[in-house]
């Protein structure tokens, strides 16, 4: 195999694939990165068995083969040559010749045959998103999927594929976030996936390098068959298992009817939540919210948001809001509150309560597309 490709493609390319790889004993070749020279197409493939990422870049072939080397390390040895026309050639002893001005490198590696296959998924049926706004619906739910291994189902994210929107859910037990997005050319009809949040991670990662690649109209592709699912975008592929199981029945625990509505600044709600969360109790998080309805003109009600530490002091910072319905009260793990609040991109949000022993609902003030839940501290 012989080819030739500027720094630039073929960094981006290297940088696209590595983290897909895998420290595996067993299985030493996981460690490398599959280069293909085929049908004029350089294409790079990695896999720990779980997830495969596959990037074609663009460049010369003068010779057609493959051959596998340790990922990681070509990966740095690209990012750091010049920008200029890298020459790669194999010999005849299992060795990558890589030459770049003035700079010339033998890299040993393992045959091409010994590589793990990638499964072919049928490609008949997809749905199809916007890549920014699929990105940012994946990163506003991501977070609170959950890490504890005793439950697998919950360790990734539950995609509803409905008609012509898509709703994505997580939870950790203490907390639930739902984000619902519109997706065009769905083939895929009414389905639950949970694919797993190593997966979305790693999805999140290579579409942020690929963003100067992009523009607001760039989509990307999904297909589903036989318990794996690939994303596809130009010359990019991430195919994943999914998590067998079923997801929990998270809507039942969605509150329905309130006793508190605040209408508030998100700005201003989440600036002094900050500063009082200087003053929490370590490892417990907790900040207390007092809704104080002011009945004769409800858009001079106040909510007092406190904290209290024996060994640091105290805090009370007040936020005029629009708040009906009765005086009341709740105590949250104001990391968690913050997590929520930092995905709410409207100008104003909803806080919504029953009691202080209920789950606290946060949403936008005017738009029902994300939806975030966080169950109470109990004193």
């Amino acid at each position: 195999m012989k080819f030739t490709c500027t720094q630039e493609n073929l960094n981006q390319g290297f940088q696209i694939v590595q983290h897909a790889t895998s420290k595996n004993l067993n299985l030493p070749i996981l460690n490398n990165v599959l280069i293909t020279l085929k049908d004029k197409e350089i294409k790079l493939l990695t896999t720990n068995l779980d997830i495969g990422i596959s990037y074609t870049v663009r460049g010369k072939i003068e010779q057609e083969g493959s051959f596998t080397v340790n990922a990681k390390l070509v990966s740095d040895y690209v990012n750091l040559l010049p920008k200029e026309n890298i020459d790669i050639e194999l010999d005849n002893k299992d060795q990558l010749h890589v030459k770049c001005l003035g700079h010339q490198t033998k890299i040993k590696g393992l045959n091409a045959s010994d590589y793990p296959l990638i499964p072919e998924l049928n490609k008949q049926n997809k749905a199809t998103i916007n890549v920014e706004l699929f990105k940012e619906a994946i990163n506003s739910v991501l977070f609170a999927v959950s890490k504890n291994e005793n439950r697998p189902e919950l360790n990734g994210v539950l995609f509803k594929f409905n008609n012509k929107q898509l709703i994505l859910a997580s939870t950790d037990s203490y907390r639930l976030a739902e984000r619902k997005i519109n997706i065009k050319n769905n083939n895929l009809g009414s389905l639950n996936i949970i694919v797993p949040s190593k997966t979305l991670q790693e999805l999140v990662r290579v579409l942020s390098i690929l963003k100067s690649n992009l523009n607001n109209e760039s989509e990307i592709d999904i297909y589903i068959s036989e318990g794996q699912i690939l994303f596809t975008l130009d010359n990019f592929e991430l195919v994943s298992r999914l998590i067998e199981g079923n997801y929990p029945d998270y809507e039942q625990i969605i509150p329905v009817k309130f006793n508190t509505q605040m209408i508030s600044s998100t700005a201003d709600f989440l600036k002094n939540i900050k500063t009082v969360s200087l003053f929490v109790k370590e490892n417990i998080n907790d900040i207390t919210l007092q809704f104080q309805v002011n009945n004769n003109d409800p858009l001079q009600s106040e909510v007092h948001i406190r904290a209290f530490n024996e060994q640091l002091g105290e805090s009370d910072a007040v936020v005029k809001s629009n708040i009906t319905g009765i005086d009341n009260n709740i105590v949250v793990n104001y990391v968690y509150l913050l997590e929520g609040l930092n995905n709410i991109k409207t100008e104003e949000i909803k806080v919504e309560i029953i009691d202080n022993l209920s789950p606290i609902v946060i949403s936008s003030a005017n738009q029902d597309q994300y939806l975030y839940i966080v169950m109470p501290i109990r004193q």
